[in-house]
């Protein structure tokens, strides 16, 4: 644990470490957040369904946000996609990517990465704002 906190304190390696997971889970998909605000239906996250690479793919494309850009500055989403992913050196990680573009990743040493991706361009997420 200790190194992995040295690790993420060096911002060079920091944007390697969470930039290449290694391996995916997915824990959910087409999942419906109740605590979120917006007019989605849980039929309408039926249609958002990520796959391992889509994940990949966005942690790799996606630029890094502060928390409170994360939490004010992006309409949200009710669907989402979540699970578990591993990155180099084998340390692991909780993720969640909604269907607006924004993800964040929890690692181990209780440290949280957040995100938006307007370069994704998969049609699985909204139209880019």
């Amino acid at each position: 644990m200790t190194l992995l906190l040295s690790a993420c304190s060096d911002s060079s390696f920091k944007k390697e470490f969470v930039r290449h997971p290694v391996a995916v889970v997915i824990q959910k998909n087409a999942a419906w957040d109740s605590y979120t605000k917006t007019d989605e239906t849980k039929a309408q996250c039926g249609k958002f369904v990520l796959t391992a690479r889509d994940v990949k793919a966005f942690f790799m494309e996606a630029r890094e946000e502060s928390q409170r850009d994360y939490a004010q500055g992006q309409v949200m989403s009710r669907c989402f996609a979540e699970g578990e992913l591993t990155l180099p050196r084998k340390f692991k990680a909780r993720w969640r990517i909604d269907q607006s573009r924004r993800g964040i990743l929890m690692v181990e040493n209780n440290q949280s990465y957040f995100f938006y991706c307007d370069s994704c361009g998969s049609r699985k997420f909204f139209e880019r704002r």
